[in-house]
């Protein structure tokens, strides 16, 4: 007996509704049910109030959970280990094993997917997840970096205060139904208040979302970042005691002279930038090849870390005592060469054996060291020199710039950082130097570089991604006609003509298993007495569910018919036509456009 199935399309889009924001609303602000635009901002608004501060007090949460691991593993702080330049190797090995174990079974447990960590992982589920973040994922990731961190491995803190973040602010837009556009605005609000509560530097939070998450500035999405930030701000002032984590001190007022050593260190930047990004592709790599069961990978990781910090605590952790003592110029020159590939060496062990955090604080570290050797050099060739200082921060802001691919964002997170707004022209020109150098000759960014291994083009466009990782699946419709193969001809004609359907026949037996489709020009001529085998095609175009409306989009090109039948397990599931398909990229295309206009439809 024919089946005819009539059903609505699956398309991208499902038109969600608001949840209780429409009530609350006009109570504070007259809204026209009419006006889209201006009914949009005020929720985005107040969205981004509450994800704002849900997420500055998430910030505070993991950097204590941080805090409290750490003080629990070691009988002192990483950073007075740091101050006194050595300690009892015991005092250091046996933390880190301990560390290490308990970070092994809380990734198994907690973090079963080993999705990328920190900014990667925001850009991966914004590209690829259409900005889908778990709550349980950003908690699982927070949780096990916070124990990373506080076991001393080289990774750093905020790149997993800002996963944690995004997850709030995607969370809480998906829970209250909001549009895609919506959802990548709220998350970049939790990004932006992360940044600002961490660093206590809401501009740098603002350009961050801006720059690496949104890719566009527009009125709505600034709006409702600039509040996050400031809010965030608010907060990380109240709660936290250590604001400024660094003090730049400078000999004299920059001088001219000043901006060759600083497009120097620039350019030294970058191509050390480049030379740890290989490392830690290649290392990580190798590691996975080892035969280690992976919740024992972090310990046996820790005992080569342990022969590093053993001799140069310094490395360990954030390693904020370096960096301090490099800004003020009390650091040698040296201990900084020294220090900047024992700190390379130890990151790339620290991430490819299984802890976990974000790549900000060891990227911080190695610029700072490299300032700071180059300032040392300088000084001891009878180069006229400014403070050390200067040249630090302008290697942070370099390193930091050739990393994250976001040159502007680099620049106003360290002077933040300094509160010295007196380098930043000689900051910009090591940061433009560096930039220029990794993004012609490398790769625009770690990010870009980590998921471009995973197949994901960033600099292909969002509309790219969008057709490249959404299954066919949900460009189809199950409106369409099919038929046993053991029915008439004449019963086949018949309920086709009824069912006002203008797509193929397909003939499917008892367990509903594509056999081919009916050749309608052997129907018309065939005997009315005669069954679906005898006009039975068994050549059949066809789609899998799986595969991606990329896919799909090149396999047509070949193709010369009216739809095309999608497979799951050789089960008929639904057609497709070159419609539907075009209708699909056309409101990717809209998407996109609404994104970078700020329009956010209901």
């Amino acid at each position: 007996m024919i089946c005819a199935i009539k059903t609505t399309i699956t398309t991208k889009n499902d038109k969600l509704t608001r949840f209780k924001f429409d009530r609350i609303l006009p109570i504070f602000i007259k809204v026209k049910k009419s006006d889209e635009v201006k009914k949009s901002l005020p929720i985005i608004l107040l969205t981004s109030i509450l994800i704002s501060i849900l997420a500055g007090f998430g910030s505070l949460g993991f950097i204590e959970l941080f805090k409290f691991t750490e003080t629990q593993l070691y009988s002192t702080s990483i950073y007075d280990l740091s101050d006194q330049g050595s300690a009892d190797y015991l005092a250091i090995i046996v933390p880190l094993l301990i560390g290490g174990l308990i970070v092994g079974l809380l990734t198994h447990y907690l973090m079963p997917d080993h999705r990328n960590v920190g900014f990667a992982g925001v850009l991966e589920a914004v590209h690829c997840r259409k900005g889908v973040i778990s709550f349980r994922e950003g908690i699982g990731i927070g949780i096990v970096s916070a124990v990373s961190l506080g076991s001393g491995a080289s990774v750093g803190r905020y790149g997993p205060a800002v996963h944690l973040c995004a997850s709030i602010g995607s969370a809480i837009a998906h829970r209250f139904k909001f549009s895609h556009e919506g959802c990548l605005i709220l998350l970049s609000c939790g990004v932006a208040s992360a940044i600002a509560t961490s660093f206590h530097a809401p501009f740098a939070g603002v350009f961050f979302a801006h720059e690496l998450i949104l890719k566009h500035y527009s009125i709505r999405a600034f709006s409702a970042v600039t509040m996050s930030a400031v809010i965030g701000m608010i907060i990380g002032e109240i709660f936290r005691q250590d604001h400024s984590e660094l003090i730049l001190i400078l000999n004299h007022a920059p001088v001219y002279s000043d901006y060759l050593l600083c497009i120097i260190i620039g350019l030294l930047s970058g191509l050390f930038c480049v030379l740890f990004m290989k490392m830690l592709m290649h290392s990580q790599a190798l590691a996975v090849k080892l035969k280690i069961d992976n919740r024992l990978k972090p310990m046996f990781g820790a005992f080569f870390l342990a022969l590093i910090f053993c001799f140069y605590p310094q490395a360990m952790g954030v390693g904020t005592w370096a960096v301090q003592s490099s800004s003020i110029g009390e650091l040698g020159f040296q201990l900084a060469i020294v220090l900047l590939f024992m700190k390379l060496l130890a990151t790339c062990l620290s991430f490819s054996f299984g802890f976990n955090g974000g790549v900000f604080g060891p990227v911080v570290f190695m610029g700072a060291m490299i300032g700071t050797s180059v300032a040392g050099i300088a000084a001891i060739s009878d180069i006229p020199i400014n403070a050390d200082g200067l040249y630090a921060v302008t290697g942070m802001g370099a390193m930091v710039a050739s990393l994250f691919g976001a040159p502007l964002s680099a620049v106003i997170i360290v002077l933040e950082m300094t509160e010295h707004f007196d380098a930043t022209t000689f900051v910009l020109s090591g940061v433009t130097a560096s930039y220029l150098l990794t993004r012609l000759y490398f790769s625009p960014s770690l990010f870009h570089y980590q998921l471009d291994k995973k197949g994901i083009q960033l600099t292909e466009g969002q509309e790219k991604q969008v057709i490249r990782t959404t299954p066919i699946s949900e460009c189809m419709t199950t409106q369409f006609v099919c038929c046993q193969v053991n029915q008439t001809v004449a019963e086949i004609k018949k309920n086709y003509f009824e069912s006002e359907d203008e797509n193929d026949i397909y003939l499917v037996d008892s367990n509903q298993i594509l056999l081919g489709r009916v050749d309608m020009k052997r129907l018309l001529k065939a005997d009315d007495s005669l069954t679906g085998m005898d006009v039975l095609q068994t050549d059949v175009f066809k789609f899998e569910s799986a595969d991606s409306v990329e896919v799909a989009f090149n396999r047509l090109k070949d193709f010369v018919g009216i739809s095309v039948p999608i497979t799951q397990d050789n089960k008929l599931v639904g057609i497709t036509n070159e419609g539907m398909l075009i209708e699909f990229y056309l409101e990717s295309l809209d998407d996109v456009r609404n994104q970078e206009l700020g329009i956010v439809k209901d």
